[in-house]
């Protein structure tokens, strides 16, 4: 990833410099249109400083500039966020909430290239509702056992170690 970025404003015509996220066609090698937009805080106008050649700067590892792990973390859910929000449902469509996948209420519609292949996932009732119950029955009892330990009930070893050794099996 290249963390470098800067911004090009124009001093005289108060604008950045942008370039659009639609390609151009052929002719234009498929490249994003590059213009003067007056909107300075548009996320397009970023720009990344991939390669420099300049003999006055020290040289330098490219390790040392690496990111750290949370933020390669940061940023590839920044892309994924990115180009999912640009995701619509095709005119006719019929679409599902993600509140209603769980109780089946409405399933989801995936759609080809074309507009013949139509593919419609339901999910499993029994799964989703078997862990729906097994995730309550986990509070309770997770619940149950907090409010024990706090009030300082004494039980026997045994009892104890089952107890911790259901909570993590079930936990995980």
């Amino acid at each position: 990833t290249v963390t470098s970025k800067l911004k090009f404003h124009h001093y005289f015509v108060k604008c950045v410099l942008t370039c659009s996220t639609k390609n151009l066609p052929k002719w234009g090698f498929e490249q994003g249109e590059v213009s003067c937009n007056p909107t300075t805080r548009d996320p397009n106008s970023m720009w990344n400083v991939e390669d420099n050649h300049f003999s006055k700067l020290p040289n330098s590892s490219v390790h040392d500039l690496a990111p750290s792990f949370f933020s390669r973390f940061i940023e590839s859910h920044k892309v994924m966020l990115q180009g999912n929000s640009g995701l619509k449902p095709k005119e006719g469509e019929m679409t599902s909430r993600p509140w209603e996948w769980p109780i089946n209420l409405r399933g989801q519609w995936f759609s080809a290239g074309d507009d013949k292949t139509r593919i419609y996932l339901l999910g499993n009732p029994v799964i989703w509702w078997a862990n729906i119950v097994f995730l309550i029955i986990f509070l309770v009892i997770y619940s149950y056992s907090s409010f024990k330990c706090q009030r300082g009930v004494s039980e026997s070893p045994e009892i104890t170690q089952e107890r911790e050794n259901t909570m993590l099996t079930a936990s995980w």
